[in-house]
């Protein structure tokens, strides 16, 4: 690789000045990607990788813990404890498909660009497991919660998430520690809000009723 690189035309270049290139900025944010993919890795998350034609273009990786016994729990530290232990991945009888599968709290972790800055956006969701590793690729699974979600419940799911990139520590670290990502959530404030929605103190368990539809 290095044999096609002119040593002479390597110099640097100011980082703004390649965000505000379409092109460029792509680059960045990809390699950004890359660098979260390996942080993963190095956590022991495992990375959806399927792809389907019914996938759109802006698709977000999904990331998971994996499962090698009949459930799997991660100890962290909420805003209200000093820790807690959150069921990770759990196995499960699906009637559809007459056999035992692997529900897990998953993250979409991707970097984006937003109003002339960069953002690590993260969204909590579950997948779906055959034997606690691979992701599902049969038919339409649908999952719903035996619990109302409500917005503190799914700020908590964002936290348990921040805290496992991060460490535990004030910034997630990519790059071997060159490049920091703050570990703190961006805060917006708006004169609205939801009719009769409730906070709950706590991160309360995910336990899922799933539905899979076989694809005809």
């Amino acid at each position: 690789m290095w044999g096609v690189v002119e040593p002479e035309s390597v110099r640097m270049e100011e980082l703004s000045a390649w965000l505000a290139d379409d092109d460029k900025q792509r680059v960045i944010i990809q390699l950004l990607n890359k660098e979260l993919a390996f942080l993963a890795k190095r956590l022991g998350l495992r990375q959806e990788t399927r792809k389907t034609k019914f996938m759109k273009l802006k698709w977000l990786p999904k990331f998971y813990y994996p499962c090698y016994r009949d459930n799997r729990i991660e100890t962290w530290k909420p805003r209200f404890r000093k820790s807690s232990d959150l069921v990770v991945a759990q196995r499960m009888w699906a009637q559809q498909l007459k056999r035992f599968i692997y529900w897990h709290v998953a993250v979409k972790a991707k970097f984006m660009y937003l109003g002339q800055r960069l953002f690590l956006r993260l969204v909590p969701t579950l997948v779906i497991t055959d034997n606690g590793r691979d992701v599902i690729t049969e038919g339409t699974i649908i999952t719903r919660l035996i619990y109302n979600r409500y917005n503190s419940s799914y700020f908590n799911s964002l936290l348990f998430w921040i805290s496992r990139f991060a460490e535990e520590k004030e910034n997630i670290g990519l790059a071997g520690g060159k490049i920091l990502v703050s570990a703190k959530p961006a805060e917006s404030r708006v004169n609205a809000g939801i009719l009769f929605d409730r906070p709950t103190a706590e991160l309360v368990e995910e336990n899922p009723n799933v539905e899979i539809l076989e694809e005809e």
